[in-house]
């Protein structure tokens, strides 16, 4: 450590600053005094040249030579001595200062200015340095004492700091060498806990590990002697893992210490350190005899904890006796720390390897039993691969019967069972697994009643038994059996991963069902799909007939298919069939009655369900199974539908009964249609020629009735002008009401003439702008616009609509011209036309704020010679159907939105629009 005072910067800055603090004062002492008597000097030296030269010119003017004359030309004071030479340097005359009593060299003195004459020579003059000398002396004095002192303060004051400084740097290196005194044992202590973690990143051998850590303590705390202890989870015992120090022995590896015995189970119990200086003198101590033999004096034991919880123990024996420091009992229990982490890595690995293992033979047999859909293969490869992933060679899969409470045989691995075997649901083992839905485990099954497979378990040596569930979601598919001939336990990780398994197993079969189901559901959608289609391309009987007999046999795999049709008026039925049916069976299209046909398909019509049967043949032809089902169609009975199989035996399951029950009824509902097509067209062709016949009548019946009208009104007309003056005012009021009535016929006649025309335009429909037609109508009705000062309000009007362009004018020139008719007193009539793009086309609409309609009689005003009898106007009550019917007939629809006072609006929908911007492009 160095010693103080080595540092030597006081002693170096003073041999710095002594001539520096010396030179300072010399020239503070000297500078002031000289730089004052050099610039006095130089200023008493101008002064005396000014004299002189001002003496020079004042005698050469006065011509004043002696003494007395000069010094009257002085012009101040201060002058000691003005002396006048010729030019050879004779002196002329002199005046001094007569109270220059002594002379002294600073009154006296060299002359210090000098002008020269005209006459040639010249003028000196000597001025007094008295105060020059006294104010010099005094800088002087002053400049001693000033430098002197500065000089002091330059060499003490930094001195003094530095002297400060160097003792507080003394101290700071006092205490920077204990900091690395302590630093040095701190950086052991870390190398330690580095090469620990070293040690635990190298390896998860645990073995390894242990031997590693036993060493480094025994290095780093520098004992004899170093222990590792471990407890037992099942007993709580501490066994002797690992020791350093000490031989390896046979003994030693057996070494235990029962739960709370010793120093070392004092110490799992507490969980708190013990550092004892002489351990062999503390009554807690269990194994003397081999601490006295080793000549162990001190101990030192700290706790294993993993989360807080013992797992052991780590202990330190000196076999000199020692005080055990802080420092070495924080080095004990961090190593302690790592050796604990090391033991919950090493388990952790353990765990982790197997649980890797169990992962990989269950995604291997996972994917084996995903692989097809095959049902069957796949609850072979279950029944396999469950085998090998739980080690047992016995294993069997149950499946629940849907239709019984009984567990069938799905596949068997191992030693065979009874063939049909069943295991109830009720009072077995796999019946209270199927039930419950939860595994069950039998340590000894030979003996358990509820075994029903006691007998071959005990023939086979089968002690343990393990049932999982095959269940998807809430529902039990089966159960899974596994019988060991070795005592065993499945820990709870191992019933986990072995009822993954059974999960996945369930998926797998669910899967095989749905794809099962899914190809004959399909087979069937086939079917009828193709039945559907053949009422589509054909009305005819016949051909849907044998289509239908064609798809149920495809999709039954039948040998032949019969259509028995059925003749309710005769009772005769007819057989109708594919060229395969044998004659043996059926004579194709010869009519027979009920007791004719098999009476598997009599039996069907009868009572109107699907029939499975066993039909003997007669002679030469083969016995053959039956499969019927009625075609019927609400209370109509069509005929019945059969297929056969008799090239090999069958055996009808319930699915081929529905199947052909909804292939009858698709059949059923795929003839009645074509049955209502048929009367349908017919009905179309008549309806279409008597609407012909309507649509002459009426425009021939408006059109003849236009010529007598016009006689009349000629007539009337003509009485009128000729004979009017003589004609009384009540006749005179008949033939005006006659002519108005006639006018009203014409009106009548024109606009049935123009509901007759409706559908049948020559002309086809053309895209038009909604707003052009809009303004032409306006032009038309301009003069009953302006006689009832209707304001029209334009609204957006730029919608394209696809129509007759006659039919369109017709529809809004009858709203607005309602809207005019039922303005009433209406102070400021207003009509409103707009239009709005929609979905399916466009709708439009024409407002008024007229009298309004009552809702009672939205629905009237669209019928035929339908009016308001709120006013009397002109009109036939023709318009608005007319407007519903060419609406309506181009695909829209009309209502009115109105209240009685509140005005009304029309809206009606246009389909098949093209949008503005459309037309734009």
């Amino acid at each position: 450590m160095r010693q103080p005072g080595d540092l030597g910067l006081r002693r170096r800055l003073a041999g710095r600053l002594y001539p520096m603090t010396i030179t300072i004062g010399v020239i503070i002492a000297l500078g002031l005094p000289l730089t004052h008597w050099t610039l006095q000097t130089r200023a008493l030296t101008e002064t005396a040249q000014a004299y002189a030269r001002h003496v020079a010119a004042r005698r050469s003017e006065t011509g004043a030579a002696d003494a007395a004359g000069l010094g009257r030309l002085l012009p101040g004071t201060g002058v000691t001595r003005v002396s006048v030479a010729d030019a050879g340097g004779r002196l002329l005359a002199r005046w001094d200062d007569a109270s220059a009593a002594r002379a002294s060299w600073w009154r006296s003195g060299e002359a210090l200015g000098v002008a020269p004459l005209p006459s040639g020579g010249h003028v000196e003059v000597t001025l007094a340095r008295g105060p020059l000398v006294g104010v010099t002396l005094l800088l002087l004095a002053v400049g001693l004492t000033a430098g002197i002192g500065l000089a002091l303060l330059v060499y003490r004051v930094p001195l003094g700091a530095v002297g400060g400084m160097e003792r507080r740097i003394e101290d700071l290196i006092a205490a920077a060498e204990q900091s690395n005194l302590e630093l040095e044992r701190r950086a052991t202590e870390h190398q330690s806990f580095l090469e620990a973690n070293l040690l635990l990143a190298s390896t998860l051998d645990l073995e390894e590990v242990l031997g590693r850590l036993t060493e480094m303590t025994r290095s780093r705390l520098d004992v004899d002697v170093v222990r590792l202890w471990f407890r037992e989870a099942h007993s709580g015992a501490l066994v002797l893992q690992s020791q350093a120090g000490e031989s390896w022995s046979e003994e030693a590896q057996h070494q235990r210490l029962a739960p709370g015995e010793g120093l070392t189970g004092w110490v799992l119990s507490e969980r708190f350190p013990l550092a004892l200086d002489d351990a062999q003198t503390d009554p807690r101590l269990k194994n003397r005899a081999w601490f006295t033999a080793e000549g162990i004096q001190s101990f030192l034991g700290v706790p294993l904890l993993v989360n807080e919880t013992a797992v052991g123990i780590l202990t330190c024996l000196s076999r000199t006796r020692r005080t055990w420091g802080t420092d070495e009992v924080s080095l004990a229990q961090a190593l302690a720390a790592l050796a604990a982490l090391a033991v919950r890595n090493a388990q952790y690995h353990s765990a982790s390897v197997r649980r890797s293992e169990e992962l990989a033979a269950l995604l291997r047999a996972t994917r084996s039993v995903m692989e097809g859909l095959d049902l069957r293969v796949i609850l072979e490869r279950i029944v396999d691969e469950a085998a090998q992933i739980a080690d047992t060679p016995h294993v069997m899969l149950l499946l629940a019967d849907p239709e019984a409470p009984v567990l069938r045989i799905g596949a068997v691995a191992g030693d065979p069972v009874p063939p049909r075997f069943t295991a109830s649901t009720t009072g077995t083992l796999p019946g209270l697994v199927a039930t419950t839905g939860r595994p069950l485990h039998v340590a000894d099954v030979r003996r358990d009643p509820r075994n029903p497979l006691a007998e071959r378990d005990r023939r086979l040596g089968v002690v343990s038994y393990l049932g999982l569930p095959v269940r998807i979601r809430d529902r039990v598919l089966g159960v899974l059996t596994f019988r060991s001939v070795r005592p065993r336990e499945y820990s709870p990780d191992e019933l986990g991963y072995l009822a993954s398994f059974a999960n996945q197993a369930a998926i797998a079969i669910e899967n095989a069902r749905l794809f099962e189901e899914t190809q004959r559901n399909l087979r069937q959608t086939r079917a009828l799909l193709a039945v559907a289609q053949s009422a589509t391309a054909t009305v005819d009987a016949t051909e849907i007939i044998r289509c239908v007999a064609d798809e149920a046999r495809r999709l039954l795999g039948a040998d032949a298919a019969v259509f028995y049709t059925f003749d309710e008026a005769t009772g005769e039925i007819v057989p109708r069939a594919n060229p395969e049916l044998p004659p043996a069976i059926a004579v194709v299209d010869e009519p027979c009655t009920l007791g004719d046909v098999p009476a598997t398909v009599a039996e069907a019509m009868l009572t109107g369900h699907a029939v499975f049967g066993l039909e003997p043949a007669a002679g030469p032809a083969p016995a053959r199974a039956v499969l019927a089902g009625p075609v019927r169609m609400k209370d109509q009975l069509f005929g019945s539908l059969a297929v056969y199989w008799w090239r090999a035996p069958h055996e009808s399951a319930g699915s081929e009964l529905a199947v052909l029950e909804a292939l009858a009824g698709e059949a059923a509902l795929v003839l009645d249609n074509a049955r209502l097509v048929s009367a349908t067209q017919k009905q179309a062709v008549e309806l279409r020629e008597k609407n012909t016949e309507l649509d002459s009548f009426a425009y021939v019946v408006s059109h003849d009735l236009k010529a007598p009208l016009v006689t009349i009104h000629g007539m009337s007309s003509l009485v009128l002008e000729d004979a009017g003056p003589s004609l009384s005012t009540d006749t005179r009021h008949y033939l005006e009401r006659i002519q108005a009535n006639v006018r009203q016929m014409e009106r009548l006649i024109v606009d049935l003439l123009a509901v007759s025309r409706i559908g049948r335009e020559a002309r086809a429909p053309e895209p038009l702008v909604l707003g052009e037609v809009v303004e032409d109508v306006l032009l038309r009705l301009a003069e009953p616009i302006r006689q009832a000062r209707v304001r029209i309000v334009r609204a957006d009007l730029g919608a394209i609509v696809t129509a007759v362009r006659t039919q369109m004018e017709q529809v809004i020139a009858n709203l607005v011209g309602n809207a005019i008719k039922y303005m009433g007193d209406q102070p400021a009539p207003t009509v409103t036309i707009g239009c709005a793009d929609r979905d399916d086309g466009v709708e439009c609409w024409v407002q008024d704020n007229g009298v309004g309609i009552d809702p009672a009689y939205h629905g009237k005003v669209f019928e035929f010679f339908q009016r308001l009898k709120d006013l009397d106007v002109e009109g036939s009550g023709l318009g608005l159907p007319i407007v519903r019917k060419i609406v309506e007939g181009a695909g829209g629809r009309v209502w009115v939105e109105s209240a009685r006072g509140q005005g009304s609006t029309f809206r009606f929908t246009w389909p098949n629009t093209i949008h503005r911007d459309l037309v734009r492009q």
